[in-house]
């Protein structure tokens, strides 16, 4: 039964507060996104073997980066991203990079306070989790930040049903909600949208 549930959002075999269930489900998502599939070996008390295919493609790798570009708006801007799922946290950081954007990565709120003490007024927009290791959540980053500079661009992300009912009270506080798992043009177009105060 757990090899069947693997790959589905919030399915995790980690107790309470050890895991989101949203790391492969990620994964999934944008390997399926690219026309590819993944499989799964794995054996108790040996491990798991997990195997990506995608369908090759001509030409060079800038190739692709380019129609990256081409298709979604991107910027300049600075971004401020807060994820502790590292996989989750690249991926996201290196598709914002082939838009254009400069991304500082931070993995909980303490690190995400290193980065603004260094980069602070150039800081243009705050993607954050909600819930993260720490003691810190998102929306408690978002505030502190805000304390510095009130006109700070914020999208706050979570993949907890709990926090997806609490998108409309973000909303009236000037934050942007992006539920997961999410797709990478989801997420382009609404760091445009954020960034431009639409």
């Amino acid at each position: 039964m757990t090899m069947q549930q693997v790959f589905e959002p919030f399915f995790t075999t980690k107790g309470p507060g050890k895991g989101t269930g949203l790391g492969l489900a990620t994964v999934f998502g944008i390997v399926k996104q690219h026309r590819g599939w993944i499989e799964v070996q794995s054996e108790i008390g040996v491990g798991s073997v997990f195997r990506v295919f995608l369908p090759a493609r001509e030409g060079p790798c800038m190739a692709h980066k380019s129609s990256v570009k081409n298709s979604f708006s991107g910027g300049r801007e600075i971004i401020l991203m807060v994820e502790d799922n590292e996989s989750l946290r690249m991926v996201t950081g290196q598709w914002l990079q082939h838009l254009g954007y400069r991304v500082l990565e931070a993995a909980n709120g303490q690190e995400a306070m290193e980065h603004w003490n260094v980069q602070g007024g150039n800081v243009s927009l705050l993607f954050t989790d909600m819930v993260m290791p720490g003691g810190m959540s998102g929306l408690e980053l978002a505030e502190q930040l805000r304390g510095f500079n009130p006109t700070l661009r914020v999208i706050i992300s979570s993949g907890y049903s709990l926090e997806i009912a609490r998108r409309n009270a973000l909303k009236e506080r000037g934050i942007a909600y992006l539920a997961k798992p999410y797709e990478g043009p989801t997420l382009a177009a609404l760091v445009r949208q954020s960034l431009d105060g639409a």
